[in-house]
């Protein structure tokens, strides 16, 4: 099974990336999000 691996990018926006295409997977504006995104951390959920 192949894992679909992404990462993100920050500036003004937030992108998602898809690793293997390089493609835009996803983009969001924290500052506008309806979500009332405040702060953001990174971590990687891969086993050690």
């Amino acid at each position: 099974m192949q894992e679909n691996l992404r990462f993100a990018s920050s500036g003004d926006d937030v992108k998602i990336w898809d690793a293997s295409s390089m493609t835009l997977v996803d983009k969001f504006n924290p500052h506008t999000s309806p979500h009332g995104i405040s702060s953001v951390c990174w971590s990687s959920n891969r086993d050690k």
